[in-house]
């Protein structure tokens, strides 16, 4: 067993955040390259892309929650995010994520600060445990001011903390 080696406060940037999201289908991407500790590349299935998603100022959260069950560790990976207006365009998007969903997703978020994160996909299980639609809910809201649309959350269970990825996104 390894030693514990502490954890130093840094001075960077800590904004909170997502501001863009990136979907693909587990059968789209082939594979991941991986150097260590982070990924470097996504390879592609053919001419497969992955989707960009775009939101509005602190719509969207990324979420990584670990425990400890019957000595194992439990990663449940979530992305929490919301697509504004609802409209016949805002229900195909849902649609689409939705039935896409049941095979399972791949996707890179990227955050405020900068950095994208890999979820869906992990050394240990490839892509054996990719995102799934756990949840959706919309709503027109009740007043005038309320934002109206639909709040998805996709997860994923893995034994992996989430990676960065310092490649470029495959989109079209």
């Amino acid at each position: 067993m390894a030693s514990l080696t502490g954890y130093t406060q840094t001075c960077a940037l800590q904004s909170g955040g997502v501001k863009k999201l990136h979907l693909a289908i587990v059968a789209d991407v082939a594979s991941f390259t991986f150097a260590t500790p982070d990924y470097s590349a996504a390879t592609m299935v053919n001419t497969k892309v992955f989707k960009e998603y775009q939101f509005e100022l602190d719509s969207f959260e990324l979420k990584e929650d670990v425990t400890i069950e019957n000595k194992c560790k439990k990663i449940v990976h979530s992305i929490v995010f919301f697509l504004a207006k609802l409209s016949s365009t805002l229900r195909a998007a849902v649609d689409e994520i939705a039935t896409n969903s049941d095979c399972g997703l791949i996707a890179i978020a990227e955050d405020n600060n900068g950095n994208k994160w890999v979820l869906g996909y992990s050394e240990n299980f490839l892509k054996v445990r990719p995102l799934y639609l756990k949840s959706g809910a919309g709503t027109t809201g009740k007043k005038l001011t309320d934002a109206n649309g639909v709040t998805l959350t996709l997860e994923a269970e893995d034994n992996e903390l989430m990676r960065l990825f310092t490649g470029t996104v495959p989109i079209t």
